[in-house]
């Protein structure tokens, strides 16, 4: 999912957003604050409910984008991996975990 930013708020999520605009890709990880608990409960029920299953998060997200203040936190040069099979994660045990305790000390 490629994500449009203005002023450090995100503006938009979707895989649509044309390259030009984009600031970078959503990795899937969000913080909300308790007020906006309600709206994302909403939206993600509303994305289940039309035809978004499998794209529920993203959609609720972008969906929060519209009228709410969403900022973005940037994890350029942090050490990271797309986990998508257990194979994943076992390359992300034996190597992300390693590069980043290296990354921290």
């Amino acid at each position: 999912m490629k994500v449009r930013v203005e002023d450090g708020i995100i503006k938009e999520i979707h895989k649509q957003i044309k390259p030009e605009l984009a600031e970078g890709e959503f990795i899937g990880i969000g913080k909300f604050v308790e007020r906006d608990l309600d709206c994302f409960k909403e939206c993600l029920e509303f994305g289940v409910h039309n035809g978004q299953s499998n794209n529920y998060f993203e959609y609720a997200v972008n969906m929060m984008c519209m009228d709410r203040e969403l900022w973005v936190l940037y994890t350029d040069g942090l050490p990271g991996i797309e986990i998508d099979f257990p194979e994943d994660l076992r390359k992300a045990k034996d190597e992300l975990f390693v590069n980043i305790l290296e990354y921290l000390v």
